[in-house]
């Protein structure tokens, strides 16, 4: 069977995307790992292993040559001026750090999920 597993990248995590995600690992028995982009860690967050908080350092994308997953075409690029950014630390996470997965659906946090079923 195949093992699979939520990302949701993210600044930081709100309390309204921490509920919402606790049920979804209930009904769905799925890990999820909030790849979170800034050092603030919440209160609130209890990890249990299926809810889990990643934290990765800059330097570490940076020397691990993880940078620069959102350069779009153009002078522009993207809005988000950060270099590493969210993207770079979840492929970073889960390529180098953890790679037991065959499936990791990947969304940004305030992705509109209607619901599980």
């Amino acid at each position: 069977m195949k093992r699979k597993a939520i990302s949701l990248i993210c600044k930081e995590v709100s309390l309204e995307s921490y509920g919402f995600y606790q049920k979804i690992t209930g009904d769905l028995n799925i890990p999820i790992y909030f790849i979170v982009d800034s050092c603030v860690r919440p209160d609130f967050f209890q990890e249990t292993n299926l809810m889990k908080l990643v934290f990765v350092e800059d330097s570490e994308c940076i020397k691990n040559n993880y940078v620069n997953c959102m350069i779009t075409a153009g002078p522009r690029g993207t809005w988000i001026r950060k270099n590493p950014m969210g993207y770079d630390k979840m492929v970073y996470y889960f390529a180098e750090v953890n790679n037991d997965y065959d499936f990791v659906l990947c969304l940004e946090e305030d992705v509109f999920i209607l619901n599980t079923k």
